[in-house]
C-alpha cells in the first residue's frame, strides 16, 4: 500500500532430508512476480530499447493514446459537420423570416398608402397637425400639463379614426 514499489523478497527453503520439494505452478508464478490474471507464457524477444517488462505497458499506453486521439478526432469531425448543418438550417430559417417580414411590411405600407390617398375623412396631415398642437400646448404649459387635455383627446381621436379606417379597408 503506498505510492512506491515494494522491494523483491528472497525466499530460502532449507531441506534437511535432501529430498525433492514439489511446488505448484501458482507458487512458481508468485515467486516470479506474475499476477493471478496473467497466464504462464513463453518469454518473447522484443527488439526495443525499452527494458524488459516495460515494453508491454509502454506499447499498451501508446495504443491507448492513439485510440483516444482517434476517437477525439472522429468526435470533433462529427460535431463540426453537425454544427455546419445546424448553421445552414438557421440561415435558411432566418432568410425565410426576413422575406416574410419584408413582404408583410410592403403590404402594410401599400394598404396605408391606399387608405391615405382614397380621400378618407381623416388624412395623415390632420393627425400631424393635432400632434403638433399637443406638443405646442405642453411647451406653453410646462408646469400645468392638464390644461392640454383637450388637445390630447383630439389627437387620440384622430389616431383611432385613422386606425379604424385602415382596419375596415382590409
Amino acid at each position: 500500500m503506498g505510492g512506491g514499489q515494494s522491494a523483491p523478497r528472497k525466499v530460502t527453503v532449507e531441506n534437511p532430508d535432501d529430498t525433492v520439494i514439489k511446488i505448484t505452478e501458482n507458487v512458481v508464478d508468485r515467486l516470479q512476480g506474475a499476477t493471478k490474471s496473467e497466464t504462464r507464457r513463453e518469454p518473447t524477444s522484443v527488439a526495443s530499447s525499452q527494458p524488459a517488462g516495460v515494453d508491454s505497458v509502454f506499447v499498451t499506453s501508446q495504443a491507448i493514446r492513439r485510440e483516444v486521439d482517434k476517437v477525439v478526432t472522429e468526435n470533433d469531425a462529427y460535431w463540426e459537420s453537425r454544427m455546419k448543418i445546424l448553421r445552414e438550417g438557421y440561415r435558411k430559417i432566418t432568410n425565410e423570416l426576413e422575406e416574410e417580414y419584408n413582404k408583410a411590411t410592403k403590404e402594410v405600407n401599400q394598404s396605408l398608402g391606399k387608405n391615405l390617398t382614397k380621400g378618407n375623412a381623416v388624412d395623415a396631415n390632420s393627425c400631424k397637425k393635432s400632434q403638433a398642437s399637443v406638443i405646442e400646448c405642453y411647451n406653453q404649459n410646462k408646469n400645468r400639463p392638464l390644461l392640454c387635455a383637450n388637445e390630447v383627446q383630439k389627437f387620440n381621436e384622430c389616431v383611432s379614426n385613422c386606425t379604424s379606417l385602415t382596419v375596415k379597408t382590409k
